[in-house]
């Protein structure tokens, strides 16, 4: 169910976007195993672009040059918290 609904926003994400790179972060990011299969079928299913460009298919079935990749966060559940540290790390160094 969360690949599912995971799959089907990212799809939308991607169509509108077209950005390069796609990083799944907070807690989801460590059940990747269990949710990520479901989510990839859904985003391919969706996405135009994302089945276009899928690096699972072979090269002469992808878009030249063009590549969509999902990715699960480095830092998992913690990265949310990381980054809005820094954020304040920043600001308190451009204060200076």
């Amino acid at each position: 169910m969360l690949g599912q609904a995971l799959g089907r926003g990212l799809s939308g994400l991607v169509n509108s976007l077209n950005l390069p790179l796609y990083v799944i972060g907070g807690g989801v990011a460590s059940a990747w195993e269990m949710f990520a299969p479901k989510m990839f079928e859904e985003l391919a299913k969706g996405s135009s672009l994302y089945h276009l460009t899928d690096l699972t298919r072979a090269p002469e079935q992808r878009m030249a040059k063009a590549e969509t990749h999902v990715v699960p966060a480095k830092l998992g559940s913690n990265s949310g918290i990381l980054g809005a540290c820094l954020c304040h790390l920043r600001l308190m160094i451009a204060l200076k």
